[in-house]
């Protein structure tokens, strides 16, 4: 059996088979970014800060991105949204998202 091609990820795929939210799931490389597949499933711990951007793709569902002290951002299917680094934010899932998190 030939070895799976490391270029190439099904997304959907992933994201189906996630049992645990909130736990990304390495999905591709490139350059120096990395591609995780996250399930959002209501909401995420308290309000928190990265030291990079994170950039949140809607694969499916809905998601919001409240941002401390300056309201929040709707995601819907096919919408992205960048989080800038040193900002306080946290994600919630409208009840459940599924997420390419690029960081």
């Amino acid at each position: 059996m030939p070895d799976a091609d490391p270029n190439l990820a099904h997304l959907h795929a992933i994201a189906r088979a996630i049992r645990t939210p909130w736990q990304p799931h390495a999905a591709l490389s490139v350059n120096q970014a990395t591609l995780r597949v996250v399930t959002f499933e209501g909401h995420d711990r308290d309000f928190h800060v990265h030291d990079i951007d994170e950039c949140y793709v809607v694969l499916d569902g809905e998601a919001l991105i409240e941002l401390e002290g300056a309201g929040s951002t709707h995601l819907a299917k096919g919408d992205a949204y960048v989080v800038r680094a040193g900002t306080s934010h946290r994600p919630l899932a409208l009840p459940h998202a599924s997420v390419l998190l690029i960081t």
